[in-house]
């Protein structure tokens, strides 16, 4: 419900069912070269107030583990997982975060945000959109040991992160890469927090960050995932 500046109660205005379809359709990226083609990019739940029956039925959770132990949790709506060969073993996993009706992590109000898990890759990966779909930038986490299913995802917080910005459309520019939190890395690594082995781990993940190669492979993965699990969401809804 909304109200008008004199306070009279008016209802919020449900968008149809085939509405929020032809919005999730909407969300397929393409990359090109390094050139990505953008359109509106809105998921499957478009906004936390107006989720329709488009709501997928199951969740993911997400387990950030410190390396003094201490754990963040968020809930995620599951988008869609991809599998070994002939086992149930879950190589890739895909969910979307929701911002919410007050925003969160200095993210607007109702943006929200996809998450890649990849189970050979050092980073997990977050594609973060506006409310009105437009790309806003990815987020990239070093990470340690990763374990994936269905509905959890747990891994080790390295603490060094990386911001993605990618070009202006229809450019063959390389997308900007801003390292984050390096300070914190340099002071666990000499407090002995972080141990030799993982400060070695993360000069190597620092690296890959670096590489221009590495990080449009890594977005156009990123992508090709986040495409795959809008699909397969569509697909059981259907």
């Amino acid at each position: 419900m909304t109200k008008n500046k004199n306070s009279a109660a008016v209802p919020t205005i449900q968008p149809s069912r085939s509405h929020f379809i032809r919005i999730a359709l909407c969300t397929m990226w393409r990359v090109r070269g390094c050139c990505h083609v953008t359109r509106p990019a809105l998921p499957l739940v478009v906004r936390h107030h107006s989720l329709g029956s488009l709501r997928t039925s199951s969740t993911v959770v997400e387990i950030k583990r410190k390396l003094d132990g201490r754990e963040q949790r968020f809930e995620l709506e599951h988008l869609g997982e991809a599998h070994d060969d002939g086992n149930e073993r879950v190589r890739t996993l895909v969910g979307v975060w929701h911002a919410g009706a007050h925003g969160a992590f200095g993210l607007p109000a109702f943006s929200y945000s996809y998450g890649v898990w990849h189970d050979m890759s050092p980073l997990t990966v977050y594609r973060l959109h506006l409310p009105d779909g437009s790309l806003l930038r990815y987020r990239c986490d070093a990470i340690g040991s990763l374990h994936l299913s269905a509905r959890q995802v747990l891994f080790t917080d390295l603490l060094l992160d990386a911001l993605v910005v990618p070009p202006p459309q229809h450019t063959r520019a390389l997308p900007r890469v801003e390292l984050e939190d390096e300070d914190e890395v340099a002071a666990a690594t000499s407090s002995g927090v972080l141990t030799p082995h993982l400060a070695r781990r993360v000069a190597r993940i620092r690296a890959l960050l670096l590489n221009p190669t590495y990080v449009q492979r890594l977005i156009a993965r990123t992508d090709a995932a986040i495409d795959a699990a809008v699909r397969q969401s569509l697909s059981l809804l259907s």
